[in-house]
């Protein structure tokens, strides 16, 4: 029996120690050093709560995504640099004070400060060759149409403050 933990986890790889036989090694009795099991825990919630609910989950995100995408987009001075594939879209300031790439991307850095200091929604950015970029990211459960709308209000009005208007 005492040789069963070590049957069942017993491994070799080229980053383990060779001659495993010849000293201890926790590695070789339990499952530390394995590969974690994340799949897991997708499995298991599919089991639970079943595809169909996952499937309309992803589809309200989306529509959630693409509405606020429409609507920041009709924004006076934000540009819509990718529109959502899924859950997701980027976009940055731009006025004519806003000459270079450089003072694009400091304005885009201060839009995405000002909304989430205000403390309702929290805006990531992202560069992508040399432009730096604000995401609207559309993923968690608790995000409805409610709080869209106000992250959609607080880009309007910050923009409008940055650019003068």
């Amino acid at each position: 029996m005492a040789g069963l933990p070590r049957a069942v986890h017993s491994a070799t790889a080229g980053y383990l120690p060779e001659r495993t036989d010849e000293f201890y090694d926790p590695s070789q009795y339990g499952p530390e050093l394995s590969r974690g099991f994340p799949g897991l825990r997708v499995w298991l919630a599919m089991k639970m709560f079943g595809a169909e609910r996952y499937r309309a989950a992803i589809a309200e995100k989306r529509a959630l995504a693409v509405q606020a995408a429409e609507q920041a987009a009709a924004i006076s001075g934000v540009v819509m640099d990718a529109r959502p594939q899924l859950s997701l879209f980027a976009f940055h300031p731009e006025g004519p004070h806003l000459t270079t790439q450089a003072a694009r991307n400091a304005a885009t850095a201060e839009l995405m400060e000002r909304v989430t200091a205000r403390g309702r929604v929290m805006l990531t950015g992202c560069t992508v060759d040399g432009r730096h970029l604000a995401r609207i990211c559309v993923l968690s459960f608790r995000t409805r149409a409610e709080q869209m709308v106000i992250c959609v209000e607080h880009i309007a009005e910050e923009t409008a403050r940055i650019l003068g208007r």
